[in-house]
């Protein structure tokens, strides 16, 4: 074995992880070690007062693996509840594969979500799994039933004209049902809102791109959030001017308002992960590109605010330090604390390089 295989073996590797976590007053609770495969954990959350965690994750495997859902106690203990693509028709998962979202509870107590691939629908999409995705509800004892399976619907072009693949998870609104997001399909291709009842019955709310240029937006990754006020807002990656992506309002009937367009890269541009709703009553995001050094080529991504009437301020620009050490590049959400400030982590950046956990004053 060379000296370079020894230094970066799964067991040197998980020796440096333990040896990191205790300078740091951090606890490993629970590791893997595995091998020929790849397990790349995703999303998850916690569950009412049950007291667990669950969660999806999409594993690479020679046979199957199409993704999981998991169950996991505060002590690390893990159940694993599903296993995708268990449900095999015509050599496609019907039951969906690689979940990518975080779970939602409804108030029903089952747990709701999407896959990325999956359904009876075939694609290649690069997923020996096929399809274009499925949402699926599964009950605390992990029994799934399949709700709707993605591209049910084409055009002679061979659109998906329902939409296809659900890249973010679900929001159970006020009314009881189902919301979330298609990244590509819908009348125009560039991606669609959508809403589903618990028994699994779609109604497409709008299909982006509706315009020249798609002004509206285009290709949302995320889900949605519902504000006080009863509307839905999201982000699309792309459309908009310079094609930088957009933030939008949509009621439940479906009437969608463009808030804003990320047209001068200093304030953020592709916002890539749902909005959240602060005590202020504001909606909060990040980008993960862009920002105030965006014209020194510096574009590491930054927190915006919008209000639901659409006016955005760019609170924080990332790589504001020098080598970054205050992180780079937030691919994912924000979360409020009890303080008022707002929780994120960072993709890149850190004293390491290797990203950061970050706190943002809300004063």
């Amino acid at each position: 074995m060379s000296s370079e295989h020894q230094q970066y073996s799964l067991e040197n590797q998980s020796a440096a992880i333990q040896r990191y976590a205790e300078s740091h007053s951090f606890e490993v609770i629970r590791s893997h070690i595995l091998r020929c495969r790849q397990e790349r954990p995703r999303s998850g959350e916690q569950v009412g007062n049950r007291q667990l965690l669950i969660g999806t994750n999409c594993i690479t495997t020679i046979t199957s693996g199409c993704g999981t859902v998991f169950e996991i106690t505060p002590s690390g203990t893990v159940t694993s509840l599903y296993s995708f693509c268990s449900k095999v028709t015509w050599g496609l998962c019907a039951d969906g594969s690689n979940p990518t979202a975080a779970l939602t509870q409804g108030a029903d107590g089952n747990f709701y979500g999407t896959t990325l691939y999956g359904g009876a629908n075939a694609a290649d999409n690069n997923c020996f799994c096929g399809g274009y995705g499925t949402v699926f509800k599964l009950s605390p004892a992990g029994q799934l039933t399949t709700l709707y399976q993605f591209c049910n619907v084409i055009n002679s072009s061979g659109v998906c004209l329902d939409g296809a693949l659900p890249f973010g998870g679900l929001l159970q609104a006020s009314n009881g049902k189902l919301y979330g997001t298609t990244y590509s399909g819908g009348a125009h291709g560039k991606g669609t809102v959508f809403e589903i009842t618990l028994t699994g019955k779609l109604t497409l709310l709008h299909s982006f791109c509706a315009g020249s240029n798609c002004m509206d937006g285009a290709y949302p990754y995320a889900g949605l959030v519902q504000a006080t006020n009863g509307n839905l807002y999201g982000v699309t990656r792309y459309g908009g001017y310079n094609q930088w992506g957009t933030v939008f309002e949509i009621s439940v009937a479906g009437k969608l308002t463009t808030l804003h367009q990320f047209s001068s890269g200093t304030e953020g541009i592709t916002p890539y992960s749902a909005l959240i709703q602060a005590k202020d009553g504001n909606l909060y995001g990040t980008a993960p590109e862009g920002g105030a050094y965006i014209k020194t080529g510096n574009s590491s991504g930054t927190v915006f605010k919008i209000t639901p009437q659409g006016k955005l301020t760019a609170l924080y620009s990332f790589c504001s330090q020098t080598n970054c050490t205050d992180g780079a590049y937030p691919f994912a959400g924000l979360v409020q604390g009890t303080s008022g400030d707002l929780y994120g982590v960072t993709y890149s950046g850190g004293a390491a390089g290797d990203g950061t956990v970050f706190r943002l004053s809300g004063k």
